[in-house]
């Protein structure tokens, strides 16, 4: 049984010439278009619609008139809400990731970044160097010196230029390393042999620094960015020759220390170094 969809008008009569039945319709899938002359059909009021002569397989025989080009339309039209739901799945998706890479950008940004290295030499006259590559500026609270013997391990701050008499220095400020260092800057913390004198001038046993087998180097600072103590840390192994000691890296850079269990750790090491 067919039903009639759409009316063919002759554009100079403009009068209906054919009716376009529909076959096969099942839930909008498999409609088949095909013509019939109107003079074909005549209305049955019993049926309340037209009824034709012709029969199905002669209606099929005539090639299908249905329209290929408003296919994709009408499975559009059909499916808009899907495709609504998809599409807003979909953007959601995609703003989730940009803002995810934005946070990343501006943590990053936030992000300290304080370097530990050596220069001029590997022996024991090679400068210190701290240097700040973060984006926002730093304040140096703490500079601390472990060092490893066959005796055990010591620690002791090394922050203050106690090897040298107040009366050398240029200022008062000279006294310390304590103080802000800004984004780009660099500070230069002394030779080895430096910290080592600082060193023995806070421990109360004698250091013997052909002793030595290994140190490490801990800079504390609060960053601009929040009010967490920030930090990074180094180890050189010492190796002792005729020519002195030479200083050896154990790591490519200084290793940052951004766990929440080592910034706690090191905050309980400054209150124990504010008792003392």
């Amino acid at each position: 049984m067919g039903t009639i969809d759409h009316l063919m008008i002759d554009k100079q009569s403009r009068k209906v010439i054919y009716a376009v039945l529909g076959f096969g319709n099942f839930l909008g899938m498999g409609d088949d278009h095909h013509p019939v002359p109107l003079g074909r059909l005549s209305f049955d009021t019993t049926r309340n619609g037209f009824i034709t002569d012709i029969t199905e397989e002669a209606v099929k025989g005539v090639p299908d008139c249905k329209r290929r080009r408003g296919t994709m339309w009408d499975w559009l039209v059909e499916n808009a809400s899907p495709l609504q739901a998809i599409v807003g799945i979909v953007t959601a998706v995609v703003w989730i990731i940009y803002l995810q890479i934005l946070v990343s950008g501006l943590r990053r940004q936030r992000r300290t970044e304080i370097l530990i290295h050596l220069g001029g030499s590997r022996s024991s006259d090679a400068r210190t160097f701290i240097s700040n590559l973060g984006f926002e500026p730093i304040y140096i609270l703490e500079i601390l010196l472990t060092t490893w013997t066959k005796d055990g391990e010591r620690e002791t701050s090394v922050v203050d230029r106690s090897e040298t008499a107040k009366k050398d220095l240029s200022s008062a400020s000279a006294s310390t390393f304590q103080g802000p260092l800004d984004s780009g800057e660099y500070i230069d913390i002394g030779s080895f042999d430096n910290l080592l004198e600082r060193a023995r001038w806070n421990i109360s046993k004698k250091l013997d620094p052909s002793a030595i087998e290994r140190v490490e180097m801990k800079v504390a600072a609060i960053s601009a960015a929040s009010s967490a103590v920030v930090a990074s840390k180094r180890q050189f192994d010492v190796e002792s020759g005729e020519d002195g000691c030479r200083l050896r890296p154990r790591t490519l850079y200084a290793t940052q220390i951004r766990s929440w269990w080592g910034r706690y750790r090191l905050k309980r090491q400054l209150w124990a170094k504010l008792k003392e």
